[in-house]
């Protein structure tokens, strides 16, 4: 929301032709909305000024004072509207024409004699919730980063509503702001189990449900804090996924499919994506304008976090580019791309067998799965992490070029096999007994 401005307030008459006193009306309009606001105070049209949008005050010094009293009751209308905003943006408390008029109301005293409890419910949770998924989806609503709600992000939103009204059929159990308690938090955790769903899926669904929450709760719509209880938490769990080493990625770069131009076009685009560490959401939608005028370069700012990235482009790449005339190939959705991903795979006879542990139904379960099975859009992205790190390549520049702010939500790309980091470390001085005897002394000295 832009700041706020003197010039974006008006003063009008509620009725301007009328023959006895009439409502003074405050109105400010901000993000396509418009707030429509009684000041209270009355005026005969006669004696209101509409150039200077104020009482007229060349009357008499008995009457003067009436309408001076009446403008000064219009200024302060209009510093609290300056103190409303500047407070909700300072919370970031989504700002809408209810949420507006509420804070207005609380800081002119007209709400004094309400207990917060009784706060006027203007809509239903489920119908909050629509909207807020509409708000995501026009640009109302932005991320506390001041971006615009990603695509992937929208459609999670609206698979949360959707588990929701299924849940509230099956249980015959009316859901609404009031109803999430620590008792609803578990039979939902039970229903969701019994549904066979996994740890992550059911911790997703808690989390968006806290969101939602939340924001509901800032926008004044109830007054349920069990998003703040500390038991009300997200569950999740480690998940063993898989990453293609560079030999991996060879027998798909080796493989020919001249003659599907299908499969093809998947190939060339996921090799993007692993050499450059894109999500699909920008992988596949880049084009020629993203490379450089040089040719050794991919710019873009990517779509889930604003940021942007600059990546160097590796020879693959490079002979991809090339091979499509510098504009990369466009591909199906995600969902299809992941079907197509696995055909590329099982081309592509990655054949090793993995072992897959996930929580699910409330168990433990351990599966053994072809390598080729388990591709999705993302093992792209942890292919490119993880090889890179194998690299030598220092974490700091790998995350420059992930995009990733924190190490913590770096470390979960770099899937190196235990195995893996035993044959990288044999050779290593400590284990290889090369390091001097002076060496070692100095080091114990130092713990000591």
């Amino acid at each position: 929301m832009k700041t706020f401005s003197d010039k974006d307030v008006k003063f009008l008459l509620k009725e301007p032709t009328a023959d006895k006193p009439t409502i003074i009306i405050m109105v400010y309009r901000f993000n396509n909305q418009r707030l429509v606001f009684s000041t209270e105070q009355t005026i005969d049209r006669l004696q209101w000024d509409s150039d200077s949008q104020r009482a007229r005050t060349d009357q008499g010094k008995q009457e003067r004072i009436k309408y001076e009293n009446i403008n000064t009751a219009l200024e302060d209308c209009k510093r609290k509207l300056k103190k409303a905003i500047t407070d909700l943006l300072r919370s970031e408390v989504p700002i809408s024409v209810p949420v507006l008029k509420q804070e207005l109301n609380r800081l002119l005293g007209k709400d004094k004699n309400k207990p917060e409890q009784q706060l006027k419910k203007v809509i239903s949770f489920f119908e909050f919730i629509e909207l807020f998924i509409e708000d995501c989806k026009n640009g109302k609503r932005l991320t506390k980063d001041n971006k615009r709600y990603a695509e992937s992000t929208i459609k999670d939103y609206r698979k949360t509503l959707n588990q929701l009204k299924t849940y509230e059929k099956t249980t015959k159990q009316k859901l609404d702001y009031e109803s999430f308690t620590m008792e609803l938090y578990n039979d939902l955790k039970r229903y969701l189990t019994k549904k066979n769903q996994s740890l992550n899926t059911i911790g997703a669904l808690i989390k968006n449900i806290k969101l939602l929450l939340k924001y509901s709760y800032k926008d004044r719509l109830h007054t349920n804090q069990i998003f703040d209880n500390k038991d009300f938490k997200k569950l999740q769990e480690e998940v063993d996924n898989i990453y293609l080493n560079e030999n991996d990625l060879e027998r798909i770069v080796n493989l020919d499919l001249t003659t599907n131009s299908r499969l093809d076009r998947v190939k060339d685009a996921f090799l993007i994506g692993c050499y450059t560490g894109l999500r699909f959401s920008d992988f596949s939608q880049l084009g020629s304008e993203n490379i450089s005028i040089d040719g050794k370069k991919l710019s873009i700012v990517t779509q889930k976090k604003g940021r942007k990235v600059t990546i160097p482009l590796h020879p693959t790449v490079l002979t991809i580019l090339n091979k499509h005339n510098l504009s990369p190939p466009r591909v199906a959705s995600n969902q299809k791309f992941n079907d197509y991903l696995k055909e590329l795979g099982k081309l592509a006879e990655l054949n090793e067998r993995v072992q897959i542990t996930r929580t699910k139904g409330g168990k433990q379960m351990t599966n053994t799965l072809l390598k080729w099975e388990l591709i999705t859009t993302h093992t792209a992205r942890r292919s490119f992490a993880t090889n890179a790190y194998k690299s030598g390549m220092s974490i700091i520049d790998i995350m420059m070029l992930t995009g990733h702010k924190t190490e913590t939500n770096f470390i979960k790309y770099i899937k190196v096999t235990p195995e893996e980091v035993a044959d990288r470390l044999t050779d290593h001085p400590f284990f290889t007994g090369q390091q001097s005897s002076i060496e070692r002394t100095s080091i114990f000295k130092k713990v000591a």
